[in-house]
């Protein structure tokens, strides 16, 4: 069904951890499971964070000239690049997570991040979103 079209609506797809990107650069996640997340999470539902469980060693290099920023980002002279590989290829002994180290998370990072990021999607749907005019189909 064309929602568009036979209804006259607008759908939005929201990517929170580029909104929260946006709204800071330090809330950057670079993978899964990392700082960001595991912030988020310690804020969200602590219970479901299990520190112990959390293996981190970084991410293997895989040349000299070319350093390893996540499982598919890469930069070369400080322009990054996305080469899908395995996040086995670039995380040793992976356990799950690969973004920036887990263990510098923080429930007061999660807390900041996702209170910031829903008081900006709440004002965005609100006085953004709402006003917005479909032309006419």
């Amino acid at each position: 069904m064309n929602l568009r079209k036979n209804l006259q609506v607008m759908g939005l797809i929201v990517d929170w951890w580029s909104v929260a990107e946006q709204l800071n650069p330090a809330w950057k996640e670079t993978g899964h499971a990392g700082k960001e997340e595991t912030s988020a999470m310690l804020y969200l539902y602590p219970q479901y964070v299990y520190p112990e469980r959390i293996r981190w060693e970084g991410f293997q290099s895989l040349s000299d000239t070319v350093e390893t920023l996540g499982s598919a980002t890469f930069a070369y002279q400080g322009i990054a690049y996305h080469i899908w590989l395995n996040t086995s290829d670039v995380v040793p002994n992976f356990g799950g997570n690969y973004g920036e180290d887990p263990h510098l998370a923080t429930v007061e990072q999660g807390k900041e991040s996702v209170e910031a990021v829903i008081a900006h999607l709440a004002a965005f749907l609100q006085h953004g979103f709402a006003t917005m005019q479909l032309p006419s189909v």
